[in-house]
């Protein structure tokens, strides 16, 4: 269906941008232990 064609796009972004969320907090944490 149509959903098919929104939902995907989306779920595609959330895949990329999660490790980038993940990468920024774990960069943060060695930032504040190095600081």
């Amino acid at each position: 269906g149509a959903w098919w064609m929104i939902l995907f796009p989306l779920l595609s972004l959330l895949l990329l941008f999660l490790p980038l969320l993940w990468l920024g907090n774990f960069l943060q944490k060695i930032w504040g232990i190095r600081s």
